[in-house]
């Protein structure tokens, strides 16, 4: 896996700056955990589960996607997740390549005493705004993927 600013700044010669060069990047970025999750969660799919659906008549394709990637979707879910963090932590860095967002506040140095609104309280564009942001959508995928999951279960038993 590449680090993130290694990703920001490999896109910036071909790219160049602003953006969508940081958009590409930080989709480049996302991509790798979705994908090695999802060949891990199709990889450990049980073979006497694989064979049984085939074995009633499915043909590999709705093998596949009513038996495996059911099966598999947790640890898809965990790859969408770790990717949904490393773009967000990752986002801040986008302000070297001039893509904008947090990441100027932070290299700037002006998120530490300078951004707070006229009652003084701390703007949520501080580095602990992106680590809280972070945090919940760590939560909310998380959640949707319990849900999902649960409702997989529910319906695979009764």
């Amino acid at each position: 896996m590449l680090p993130s600013l290694v990703t920001l700044f490999l896109a910036l010669p071909y790219l160049g700056l602003g953006f969508w060069p940081s958009l590409v990047a930080l989709t480049v970025l996302a991509c790798p955990p979705v994908l090695v999750n999802t060949y891990a969660g199709l990889r450990n799919v049980d073979a006497a589960t694989r064979e049984a659906a085939l074995g009633i008549g499915m043909s590999p394709w709705q093998a596949l996607l009513r038996v495996e990637l059911p099966l598999a979707y947790p640890v898809i879910m965990t790859g969408v997740r770790i990717a949904a963090v490393e773009v967000i932590a990752s986002a801040t860095l986008a302000a070297f390549i001039a893509g904008g967002g947090l990441g100027e506040y932070v290299t700037a140095r002006l998120c530490a005493q300078r951004h707070k609104d006229h009652a003084g309280r701390r703007d949520c564009r501080s580095p602990a705004g992106t680590g809280l942001r972070g945090a919940l959508r760590h939560a909310a995928t998380r959640a949707a993927a319990a849900g999902v999951h649960g409702g997989i279960d529910r319906g695979l038993s009764g």
